[in-house]
């Protein structure tokens, strides 16, 4: 029993030749004000990032219900391991590692998935993702398989083949200056799983190309103390993308509870200019 007033339950399914399995956290005066989806990075389970990110105090005081999908892994009948068997989602990369368990089709399966648990009387759905788990977010987010608010994607970027015109679903991203994993300025980066490393675009230009594919060109950029937020509109003046650069932050979900040290991973940043809790409140605000 949470000590937050949220019930916590796992669920298992059978998609396709695996089994798959969702850990969720229900307000338990049965409030459904809104459904928050939260995919883990590359490594990691649902049971670790439920306890990263530590939102139940916030969707107990929201009444929202959170969900934690877990990724497949190359070796399902043995345990996850960060680096031996590591939990990885279909996010559309060409990278060699880490890769998933084949015939995964995560993007079907969360699209079928939050379809079920969206029918909540029109109330919103958001996605939130962490690297590996933001670009997957991104990647369901432009299929349009499911009926998303607005998608939250952090430490990732578009990894998959962008149809030319997207979904209009408003979108905010968020980046550390000093991520060696996807570093702002883009080029070749070494991964704990792939150290021969691969390429990666700028995250300007990432972040460009997701906007323009929105129709929201025009930019604005504002600074603050550690902090650099541009939005993008359309040509209308309606807002669709919002972009935050924290500048100390590493390859990390901000303020989150840092299980994972390593200097491969850059700077964490426990007590930065904005929170991720904020981000979701301003961000529940503005996309609906």
């Amino acid at each position: 029993m949470a000590l937050s007033g949220m019930r916590r339950e796992r669920l298992e399914e059978p998609h396709g030749p695996h089994i798959r399995r969702c850990l969720v956290s229900r307000p338990e005066d049965g409030r459904q004000n809104g459904l928050l989806v939260v995919l883990h990075g590359a490594g990691a389970t649902a049971a670790w990032m439920f306890q990263e990110v530590a939102l139940e105090d916030w969707a107990a005081h929201h009444g929202w219900v959170l969900a934690f999908p877990e990724a497949t892994r190359a070796h399902m009948d043995k345990p996850p391991h960060v680096l031996e068997n590591t939990p990885c989602w279909e996010d559309g990369s060409t990278r060699r590692m880490p890769r998933p368990a084949a015939g995964a089709d995560d993007l079907q399966w969360l699209g079928d998935w939050i379809n079920r648990c969206a029918g909540m009387d029109g109330k919103p759905v958001l996605l939130a993702g962490f690297s590996n788990g933001a670009s997957m977010a991104l990647r369901l987010a432009a299929s349009n398989q499911a009926p998303l608010t607005g998608v939250l994607a952090i430490g990732g970027y578009p990894r998959a083949e962008m149809p030319a015109t997207l979904p209009l679903v408003p979108t905010v991203f968020l980046h550390g200056r000093l991520d060696p994993l996807v570093p702002p300025q883009g080029g070749w980066v070494k991964t704990p799983w792939q150290t021969e490393g691969y390429a990666i675009p700028s995250m300007d230009e990432a972040v460009g190309t997701w906007s323009r594919a929105m129709g929201a060109s025009r930019s604005v950029t504002s600074q603050e103390p550690g902090l650099e937020l541009t939005r993008f509109k359309d040509g209308n003046g309606k807002e669709w993308v919002r972009w935050y650069m924290l500048e100390k932050l590493g390859h990390h979900w901000p303020g989150g509870k840092g299980q994972w040290e390593s200097q491969s991973m850059g700077p964490r940043l426990d007590d930065g200019p904005v929170k991720v809790t904020d981000i979701l409140d301003g961000f529940c605000r503005w996309s609906g």
